[in-house]
């Protein structure tokens, strides 16, 4: 593997699971119905910062020098993926290749990309379906045209209850979709606490699912995902009350009172104050002081 390995992945499981070389061979494995081994060369191309800075993507990967593969793991729907992975894969290009060879003679070649999103939030969705490129143009188009660009996003709902194939053909899959499932029942359908989280990561390892990872990340695995939880609770919250704030990280740009009423709302339910200063923008101070 390449030593050139983004060092931020730590910032969600997913990304901290998958990035490692056994697994990502084994997930493009089941993905394609390929058989590359530990032999085949592959290099973690994961980049950050491309428009925003809140905008990046979570893992990717370039696979026998001939195939780039861009994923995203997802809890929530988003039709805009295609012109997301439009410059992600741009900027990864541009990465890999000595643009002055653009303006000569002979034809560059690029390893053939594949952009791909695991799903697992809690719309129901079917277990598989696809978001295209085409469908974020203006214009009417025309049957007799063909779009000059085309980029098409596959989206693999990989929730234990669809029992998708993916789950069947790749064991680091299935282990964490039953974590995910694990964390959800232990809530039994209400707020998830840090310890809903833990005692799913000590279930799982004492059945041995995911064990060596889980043992050896389990304190970051709880954290992560307990803080994955509580911001999506956080923006739940958020739609149903109808505050007009920017909730994404980087969009803090709501009123001062719309930020302290929300913020005095999370609190009320328990949630974490450093999450809440994240998403609100105000600081943990201001909500101590509430």
């Amino acid at each position: 593997m390449s030593d050139n390995v983004n060092r931020t992945y730590k910032d969600s499981v997913f990304c901290l699971l998958f990035n490692d070389k056994a697994r990502l061979i084994e997930l493009y494995n089941a993905l394609y119905d390929t058989d590359y081994d530990m032999e085949t060369p592959l290099d973690i191309d994961t980049i950050e910062d491309v428009f925003f800075v809140n905008m990046k993507n979570d893992i990717a990967f370039t696979i026998d020098n001939k195939f780039i593969v861009l994923t995203e793991h997802q809890s929530t729907i988003n039709p805009n993926m295609p012109l997301r992975d439009l410059f992600y894969i741009s900027s990864i290009y541009q990465q890999k290749l000595d643009t002055k060879r653009l303006y000569g003679r002979s034809p560059v070649r690029v390893p053939r990309p594949e952009f791909i999103v695991f799903y697992n939030g809690m719309e129901d969705m079917p277990c598989y379906w696809e978001y295209r490129l085409e469908d974020s143009y203006l214009g009417e188009h025309l049957p007799e045209q063909k779009n000059a660009l085309n980029l098409t996003v596959k989206v693999y709902n990989i929730n234990k209850e669809k029992e998708g194939e993916i789950l069947r053909k790749s064991r680091s899959m299935e282990g964490y979709s039953e974590l995910i499932d694990r964390i959800r029942w232990y809530a039994s359908g209400g707020p998830i606490t840090r310890e809903d989280v833990k005692e799913a990561v000590e279930s799982c390892i004492s059945e041995g699912i995911l064990p060596d990872f889980l043992k050896k990340y389990a304190t970051e695995v709880v954290g992560m995902l307990y803080k994955r939880f509580t911001e999506e609770e956080v923006k739940e919250l958020y739609m149903t009350d109808g505050y007009e704030m920017g909730f994404e990280q980087g969009e803090k740009t709501g009123k001062e009172s719309e930020k302290k009423a929300l913020a005095s709302a999370f609190k009320a339910k328990g949630i974490d104050v450093s999450i809440i200063s994240e998403c609100t923008g105000l600081t943990t101070e201001e909500i101590d002081n509430m």
